[in-house]
């Protein structure tokens, strides 16, 4: 029987509770830009003259309208989540491109 070396074990669980973190610390960032938009849009609000109930600011100058605070958390993730995971595709294709220029200067010398 074959048992893994103690090695890999500890660099594949290092790997695990690093992207953990990762996803830890992006749904901390969505927490925080959740709230920083309520907070602003509820200051908008009261600032054009309105008032929020139930998630709707009304009673304002320009008018009533819905608080993007009110959407679910998912939709957030969502709304957060494909720009961050586009970035981070580009940015892993620039790492392969270079990786590959990189390979080749030194081939040739």
């Amino acid at each position: 029987m074959h048992l893994p070396r103690l090695q890999n074990v500890k660099q594949d669980s290092l790997r695990i509770l690093k992207f953990l973190a990762y996803i830890a610390i992006f749904i901390l960032f969505i927490w925080v830009a959740r709230s920083f938009v309520g907070f602003f849009e509820t200051y908008w609000c009261n600032d054009d003259g309105g008032a929020v109930k139930a998630g709707v600011c009304i009673g304002a100058n320009h008018g009533q309208w819905t608080l993007a605070t009110r959407t679910t958390f998912l939709g957030w993730v969502i709304g957060l989540g494909i720009p961050a995971v586009v970035a981070v595709f580009i940015w892993k294709i620039g790492e392969l491109i270079g990786g590959v220029l990189l390979h080749l200067r030194k081939r040739k010398t």
